[in-house]
């Protein structure tokens, strides 16, 4: 459970008050994600491009999530951003291995905004 809301902190600290400057972020941290698993796991061809059409799919829910509740209620899009993070990591797994899906948690550990608790928003642990 930590380790699903730690990578939802990930991409919601990249979602912005206004949508579109969300979408941006997300997509841009969607970019940095690929980028930076492909470079370490060395991934090439079919794995590389499923990967990154997995990443990229989950920045566009994540985002219709954040259009969706925007700051009007935190709790209900934290939880769809669960689901949403909980299917990535299963799409992710069945293209990664077991070891390349714990470099992967290594990696979103390591993107993790600073100096805020997995699932911490602006105003405390609930929002």
């Amino acid at each position: 459970m930590k380790r699903v809301l730690f990578s939802i902190a990930i991409l919601t600290a990249a979602a912005a008050p206004v949508a579109a400057q969300g979408q941006g972020r997300m997509a841009g941290r969607a970019k940095m994600m690929a980028d930076s698993l492909v470079a370490r796991l060395a991934l090439t061809g079919d794995r590389e491009t499923r990967v990154r059409s997995i990443l990229n799919t989950s920045a566009d829910q994540m985002q219709q999530v954040f259009a969706k509740y925007g700051r009007e209620n935190r709790e209900a899009m934290r939880t769809d951003m669960r689901k949403v993070q909980v299917e990535t990591d299963s799409a992710l797994a069945t293209v990664l291995t077991s070891e390349e899906m714990a470099k992967y948690r290594t990696l979103q550990a390591e993107l993790r905004p600073r100096g805020r608790p997995a699932g911490a928003g602006p105003g405390g642990p609930n929002g």
